[in-house]
C-alpha cells in the first residue's frame, strides 16, 4: 500500500514579514516522511542517523549540514540507541 508523506504547512513566524525560526530539536526516534514549501537547513550536533532525501539516503552524523528544498519528500532515521540533536 503507498502512502502520501505528511504535508507540513505551519512552522513559527510564517506569516510575519520575515519568515524565519530557528530551533534545537531532539530527535529520539526520528522523523517520518514529509515536505513543506520552504527550506530547510539542519546541523547535527550530536548523534548519528540517517536521512533519505526524495529517495536518497544521506548519513547524518555530528557536523552534518544538511539543505532541503521547498516540497522535497524527507523523512529522518536515528541509529539504534540514539538520539539526534540538530
Amino acid at each position: 500500500m503507498t502512502s502520501l508523506p505528511r504535508h507540513l504547512t505551519e512552522f513559527p513566524y510564517a506569516n510575519t514579514p520575515f519568515p524565519f525560526h530557528v530551533s534545537m530539536n531532539q530527535l529520539a526516534f526520528g522523523y517520518p516522511a514529509h515536505r513543506h514549501g520552504f527550506f530547510e537547513f539542519s546541523l547535527v550536533i550530536k548523534g548519528f542517523g540517517t536521512e533519505l532525501i526524495n529517495g536518497s539516503r544521506h548519513l547524518m552524523k555530528p557536523g552534518t549540514f544538511t539543505f532541503v528544498m521547498p516540497y522535497q519528500v524527507h523523512k529522518i532515521e536515528t541509529a539504534p540507541r540514539e538520539t539526534l540533536q540538530l
